[in-house]
């Protein structure tokens, strides 16, 4: 097999998907995390979806949809994908950008928006739930979740960064760093 990178002693034991826009493949992966069953979940800032992948690499679905206007002079908000109206542009699983992934104990799995400064969690059931995220004039960077279910999410500016800590509900409960 061929590699796309520089051959040495160290190989990777698995390669997931392609380049390209269709199932199993990326255009710009930027983040990646592992549930506790062995899914591997990648998410993609061009794609602006989370694909889902089995433990052997093989894929599973496409998670979530971007979200785009069809133009300047139109207020709607078109689905990048089937281009269908979007009747709330911030409903769940309906992303401007991937700002990081994450999934928790339970196998839940958090997506991250800066631009709506939110938490996206899909729950085992297949539902959303939405976690609001206190504004500040920062970048989200990434997202964590610990055994608890707190969610940890990482912000930066040109002066610095921190992180913010959310409880399961996503009551603020901290920030660690300058800010």
């Amino acid at each position: 097999t061929t590699y796309p990178f520089p051959a040495s002693a160290a190989q990777p034991d698995l390669i997931v998907g392609t380049e390209g826009a269709g199932d199993g493949q990326f255009l710009f992966p930027s983040d990646v995390a592992v549930a506790p069953n062995g899914d591997i979940f990648v998410g993609d800032r061009l794609r602006l979806d989370v694909q889902r992948f089995d433990s052997d690499g093989q894929f599973i679905e496409t998670i979530g949809k971007p979200l785009l206007t069809a133009s300047e002079n139109d207020s709607n908000i078109m689905s990048g994908i089937d281009d269908t109206v979007i009747s709330d542009p911030f409903e769940p699983g309906t992303f401007m950008s991937i700002d990081g992934i994450a999934v928790d104990s339970q196998g839940r799995l958090y997506i991250v928006d800066d631009e709506p400064q939110e938490v996206d969690r899909l729950e085992l059931d297949g539902s959303w739930t939405t976690l609001k995220l206190t504004r500040q004039d920062y970048r989200i960077n990434g997202i964590a979740v610990d055994e608890f279910g707190n969610v940890f999410v990482a912000e930066i500016n040109g002066y610095g960064g921190f992180f913010s800590i959310y409880d399961p509900t996503g009551t603020l409960l901290g920030r660690v760093g300058s800010y």
